[in-house]
């Protein structure tokens, strides 16, 4: 990049020192002793070869220096830094420095605490994300846990067992430990039979065969007695859809069913 013919106050600043000794100030400015920049530019080059040179010393003493402190135990560096600064503070305390100790002090202790704050603050990031991480399993073990269970006592296809766990994730959700079917908004708890309680994984598996009866196995034997009563066959206890529907009916076969160990189905 050519060297400007004129520069201000802050950019000669900025210049290298050997380009600096090129310009002549000029009021609040400093010129290029070099007209427009252009003419003789040997002094020019020779100012930039000093700056390279200058680089390229500066980079071989960093080299050096990562080298020769590679192996430094960051603990006993610590250790000879703070012994550095106990004698540094009684250097200032025997010739009566005080202030200038407490200033130093303060300082110290400023800088810990910021930095103190600083891994404080990462290490709560770090445990929110955990226990975040962790929430989110506990969340998925129990929900599919529960559908799963549920799936085999329904008579779920083992095939569809994913299908029917896929649907259940986006309708339960763990509260206080416990999962509940909640509606698409996040909120509105879902009720089964008793409207005063929320719906059971059973009842919820049960419903999807309305809609989706492809995810079933089919029903052998069983069906609805005469006179509109469940009938039991097979260790099943057999629904109607008007009979589920019923709150009465449905409670006592689900006592029934509970008592006896039977499995509860409903089929249209």
């Amino acid at each position: 990049m050519p060297a400007k013919a004129q520069v201000t106050a802050e950019e000669f600043t900025t210049l290298p020192e050997p380009v600096q000794s090129l310009y002549v100030q000029d009021g609040d400015a400093y010129k290029l002793t070099i007209e427009d920049g252009m003419g003789d530019t040997a002094s020019l080059r020779k100012a930039l070869e000093a700056e390279r040179t200058q680089r390229q010393t500066f980079e071989k003493e960093v080299r050096a220096l990562r080298g020769r402190y590679k192996d430094l135990d960051p603990e006993k560096a610590r250790e000879a830094l703070g012994r550095l600064q106990e004698m540094e503070d009684k250097q200032l305390l025997d010739t009566g420095k005080v202030e200038e100790l407490l200033t130093k002090r303060t300082e110290r202790m400023r800088l810990d605490f910021e930095n103190q704050q600083k891994a404080y603050q990462q290490q709560m990031t770090a445990l929110e994300q955990e226990r975040g991480n962790l929430t989110t399993r506990l969340e998925e073990v129990l929900i599919d846990t529960g559908l799963t269970q549920a799936c085999i006592k329904a008579r779920v296809k083992e095939s569809a067992i994913a299908d029917v766990l896929l649907r259940g994730r986006r309708v339960w959700h763990l509260r206080d430990g416990k999962p509940l079917p909640l509606r698409d908004d996040g909120e509105t708890v879902l009720y089964g039979k008793n409207p005063s309680v929320p719906m059971s994984m059973e009842e919820w598996v049960a419903s999807l065969q309305s809609d989706a009866p492809h995810l079933f196995e089919e029903n052998r034997g069983g069906g609805t007695a005469p006179g509109g009563r469940p009938s039991s066959s097979g260790g099943r206890i057999v629904l109607s859809r008007e009979q589920a529907r019923d709150v009465r009916t449905w409670r006592q076969a689900s006592d029934e069913a509970a008592r006896s160990g039977a499995q509860l189905v409903v089929q249209d």
